[in-house]
């Protein structure tokens, strides 16, 4: 019989029929993607409070180089027709006479550094900048197109 006595309590257990309310966990939310983190880390805000209209209304951030993505790697300010910015490398000091659809860099000064990683591309930089023939903001960005209508340099504002 006692034996019997865990059995007939676990059935009437089973047998109960009163309510009760029934609690379910909320449904776990998907864990925000580690890339726009890291993205959102390592991109500074380039957001101006004023969208430019003229090349020296503001600094601006190099973000595309003849076509491809290269990041923020040379930060400059166009004013009043000098070239004065910070490369991948060192300091890129020039002038340049026009604005918009005339746009002429006249002198461009480049070091050349043995050691730096990133050499050819602030090369390349500067015979982009070389090649440009017009500079105009275009919704707030910096596009700069050599004498064949080609983009060679974007630059979003500081």
């Amino acid at each position: 019989m006692l034996r019997l006595v865990p059995l007939l309590l676990l059935a009437l257990a089973a047998c109960d029929t009163t309510p009760r309310e029934v609690v379910t966990p909320p449904a776990p939310r998907p864990a925000p993607s580690r890339g726009a983190e890291i993205a959102a880390l390592e991109t500074p805000d380039v957001t101006p409070d004023v969208i430019p209209s003229r090349i020296g209304d503001v600094d601006w951030s190099l973000t595309v180089l003849n076509d491809r993505l290269v990041g923020q790697v040379m930060e400059v300010d166009l004013s009043g027709g000098l070239i004065d910015g910070t490369g991948p490398c060192q300091a890129i000091r020039g002038n340049y006479f026009g604005t918009g659809p005339i746009f002429v860099v006249e002198t461009i000064i480049v070091p050349r550094l043995p050691d730096c990683e990133r050499s050819n591309l602030q090369e390349e930089i500067a015979i982009a900048m070389i090649d440009a023939r017009s500079a105009v903001v275009e919704n707030g960005v910096l596009v700069v197109r050599d004498a064949a209508g080609v983009i060679r340099l974007e630059f979003l504002p500081l």
